[in-house]
């Protein structure tokens, strides 16, 4: 190994750490804000406390995932057990931190919209499954992360405002279609108002091809599980939509990151 490899190789294993411990520390302000915004309280203050006693945590009990396993789970006054979700969505945050920097590579301007856009997918999914309902914030960062990492990446030559454009068009009419269709056969909502917006940032994102295969990959994942579901439970329950646009998303990116050329093999066809 030679120098500058042997450079190349600590910078890649330091901001690698970085993007670990900054995903981290945002997954413990994404739990914050998910828990705090349908109770309507404020994300600046109070201090983090216990949802049970309401005690504020000492600064070792903020510390993201480490906390959780130092306190095995439980509150250090109380007792209660923290809910598995506050680790998860620490833990897979830190992932996404690291992800994020994977398909950055070739710039690391794209970093911060890159974590940014998948960070708010998380805690939608997250909130969904947990409430049913996403704060609109979420929904605003995802938008500008979309956005920003389109206006940094000039690189992609093949990619046009146009195709920007067809992909929203594409993404949250598809979704508007079916919820306004299924609303009026089925006389209840099917997808949620956040399925549908969501897709918008989707779209800026990917272009039309790259949204079109997130669609595919979502309701492939949501069917299946809506089905397998129907199965066990013999019962139709609201099913959280957009932890499967969070798998399209994922698994779109990693195809592309595989296969930089796909949409085009795919599809034959790009604008």
């Amino acid at each position: 190994m030679n120098f500058q490899e042997g450079t190349n190789s600590l910078f890649f294993v330091v901001f690698g750490l970085f993007s670990f411990i900054w995903g981290a520390s945002f997954g413990s302000f994404g739990n914050t804000l998910i828990y705090r915004i349908p109770r309507g309280i404020s994300i600046l203050a109070p201090s983090s406390f216990c949802p049970k006693c309401k005690n504020p945590l000492l600064w070792y009990e903020k510390i993201p995932i480490l906390s959780f396993i130092i306190l095995k789970g439980k509150c250090s006054k109380c007792k209660s057990s923290i809910p598995y979700s506050y680790f998860f969505g620490e833990f897979i945050s830190a992932i996404v931190g690291v992800f994020a920097f994977y398909i950055s590579t070739s710039s690391l301007f794209l970093f911060f919209p890159n974590f940014f856009f998948l960070w708010s997918f998380l805690f939608s999914a997250i909130s969904d499954i947990i409430y049913l309902a996403v704060p609109t914030v979420l929904i605003l960062v995802s938008f500008i992360s979309a956005v920003s990492a389109r206006i940094v990446d000039i690189s992609d030559i093949k990619f046009s405002l146009l195709d920007s454009f067809l992909g929203v068009a594409l993404g949250a009419g598809t979704f508007f279609i079916v919820r306004v269709i299924y609303n009026l056969l089925r006389k209840k909502e099917g997808l949620g108002e956040g399925d549908v917006l969501f897709m918008i940032p989707v779209g800026v994102y990917f272009g039309f091809w790259g949204t079109l295969l997130c669609i595919i990959i979502s309701s492939f994942f949501g069917g299946l599980f809506g089905l397998i579901l129907s199965v066990i439970k013999r019962k139709k329950e609201p099913i959280p939509f957009i932890p499967f646009i969070f798998i399209g998303v994922l698994l779109n990116l990693l195809l592309k990151l595989k296969y930089p050329d796909i949409f085009e093999r795919f599809f034959q066809f790009h604008f």
